[in-house]
């Protein structure tokens, strides 16, 4: 397995950083929602290790209603950290360049 972040790997951490920038901010509609999907959906193309474990965090995992305060802690928690991983990766995100559009930007 490799250890470098590959182009690949930097157009789809670039594609998820504008995507997620456009969806936060403001009052998403369906297709930046849909934009921010696929984006989120394409990062698991991550080939980095690293990345690609940060990648998994993030990801949900299946799980059946919990029925109990510690099994609804436990989902708790798991959506946090879920949360502090996209959070990272977002993050991480612009060490490879800033792909939100800046007003008075030239396109």
């Amino acid at each position: 397995m490799q250890n470098v972040v590959t182009p690949q790997d930097i157009q789809i951490l670039l594609n998820f950083q504008r995507a997620r920038y456009a969806m936060f901010p403001f009052n998403a509609n369906k297709e930046i929602i849909t934009r921010y999907f696929e984006a989120r959906q394409a990062l698991k193309n991550i080939k980095q290790p690293h990345l690609a474990a940060l990648v998994g965090k993030m990801m949900p995992k299946s799980h059946d209603v919990p029925t109990t305060e510690e099994e609804s802690a436990a989902v708790a928690k798991e959506v946090e950290e879920m949360g502090a991983a996209e959070d990272e990766l977002y993050r991480i995100s612009f060490y490879f360049g800033d792909a939100i559009p800046h007003e008075g930007a030239t396109q």
